[in-house]
């Protein structure tokens, strides 16, 4: 279960107990949210257990949770607001930004779904997203797309936003490092089933070693996301697009 953390005013997800992925998805979201003014009204789109609210809730003043009801059954918490056939049971320009995280692959009309968000969205309004590349199938039967940057791009200009920040999220050294970790999973859940608890666990710290040195490569000259050719095959992407006009 995702479960973010917090030091010193800051919000982020542990590398020790969150795929790579996530965690630097997470901190491109993050940066992007500090460039965007405080204050008003914000939607969690696609909420889910709503693990980013407490630090929405520190930077808005109104957070707002929206989920489709089928995919919401899975979850413990309920949304303030359901989204039925791409639609949003909110007003006309009545959100200031908009948080869609992991989201747009599981909807199967995403043109519609961004033409809605840009309809609740203020003039100057934000959204802040991600997007998996490299991921497995997942909450089937509602995985519907896996996105390229120019994709992306398109289906946002053509939704009438602005695109502020593209960015790609890892490359394919970090893909085989999630893949090993992925992949040494299953060892670990079959070693739990035989009773064999200690042994499991230890093999489960040596099973992250992938991806904790990938993540700590990722901070020195030699990070391979300088390689070009190991940038075409990145993890994922995060986005940050705007809503033209003033905010007001």
């Amino acid at each position: 279960m995702l479960e973010l953390s917090s030091r010193g005013g800051r919000y982020y997800y542990s590398i020790l107990r969150h795929p790579v992925a996530r965690v630097l998805k997470s901190q491109n979201v993050f940066a992007y949210l500090q460039a965007i003014p405080e204050g008003g009204r914000v939607l969690d789109y696609g909420s889910g257990d709503q693990p980013y609210a407490p630090a929405l809730m520190t930077h808005f003043e109104e957070y707002v949770s929206g989920d489709h009801p089928e995919a919401n059954k899975k979850h413990g918490k309920r949304p303030d607001v359901y989204i039925e056939d791409n639609c949003i049971a909110m007003d006309d320009a009545s959100v200031d930004c908009v948080l869609l995280t992991e989201v747009l692959e599981h909807v199967y009309k995403p043109a519609e779904a961004l033409a809605e968000i840009n309809r609740v969205l203020k003039s100057g309004g934000y959204v802040l997203g991600s997007v998996p590349f490299a991921m497995g199938e997942h909450e089937l039967p509602y995985d519907f797309f896996r996105y390229t940057s120019e994709g992306l791009r398109k289906l946002a200009m053509d939704a009438g936003f602005e695109v502020v920040e593209l960015d790609r999220v890892g490359d394919l050294v970090g893909v085989s490092a999630s893949a090993s970790a992925k992949t040494g999973q299953l060892f670990v859940k079959a070693i739990y089933k035989i009773r064999l608890g200690p042994i499991a666990r230890l093999i489960g710290l040596f099973n992250r070693v992938p991806e904790l040195i990938y993540y700590a490569a990722l901070r020195t000259p030699l990070s391979p996301s300088k390689v070009s050719y190991f940038r075409t095959f990145p993890l994922g992407f995060t986005f940050l697009l705007k809503k033209p006009g003033d905010s007001s």
